[in-house]
């Protein structure tokens, strides 16, 4: 885990009053997050273009974590428990007894348990809808991409512009970018090159080094 902080950048008087409440909450919360001004983002971030930006915020003890280091450190941690593990099998749906959870039924045929926990992701709505629950939550869809190596990644914590949604954080030396996508540029699972085009536009208009790169992977998937 790395202290890195968390920048949120508001270009528009919606944003910034949506960052000023958050910050308020924050702060009332024991967060000690805050609020900075365009100065302070120019001077910290001098290669980013920030000229259109109005207000800021953020909590320098927000990091990051490596997804795949802690997923194989959970692996480990099961197998070590003699916890068993089964691969490519699909769950259909929750076991439902007189308003108590007995198990799940799967691809393979059903498992009976006393105690489960739903830790689909972004699926996980779909789970819980097999027994009438109801899950406050949706899918936004997201493509990312990771470039290879540049300068200024090693001077870059996280930082996300809201109006776009366009985000910036360092990874392997390369930056990692991410743009919340469109409904009508989401019509279809899998990666969207008309998209990638246009989120490489927004990169480059905020962090005009990128141009320099090249990109070495992309991805598509869901955030909760």
């Amino acid at each position: 885990i790395e202290n890195s902080g968390y920048f949120f950048l508001a270009s528009n008087e919606n944003d910034s009053l949506m960052l000023e409440r958050a910050v308020y909450l924050q702060n009332q919360l024991g967060i000690q997050s805050q609020l900075i001004d365009k100065n302070y983002i120019q001077n910290k971030f001098p290669f980013l273009n920030c000229n259109n930006i109005k207000l800021g915020s953020v909590y320098q003890k927000d990091g990051l974590m490596d997804v795949t280091e802690i997923t194989n450190f959970l692996l480990s941690q099961l197998k070590k428990n003699d916890i068993s593990i089964i691969n490519n099998i699909k769950v259909l749906k929750l076991l439902n007894d007189n308003n108590r959870i007995t198990g799940v039924e799967t691809s393979r045929g059903k498992i009976q348990a006393s105690n489960i926990v739903i830790a689909a992701g972004s699926y996980s709505k779909e789970v819980a809808n097999t027994v009438n629950i109801d899950l406050p939550t949706q899918q936004i869809p997201q493509q990312l991409f990771l470039t290879t190596k540049n300068k200024y990644a090693d001077l870059l914590p996280v930082v996300v512009f809201l109006e776009s949604g366009l985000g910036f954080h360092s990874q392997a030396g390369g930056i990692l970018s991410g743009m919340t996508m469109k409904k009508n540029d989401a019509v279809k699972k899998g990666i969207n090159h008309d998209w990638t085009f246009k989120h490489c536009e927004e990169a480059v208009k905020y962090f005009p080094d990128l141009i320099n790169s090249k990109i070495i992977s992309e991805w598509w998937g869901y955030y909760d």
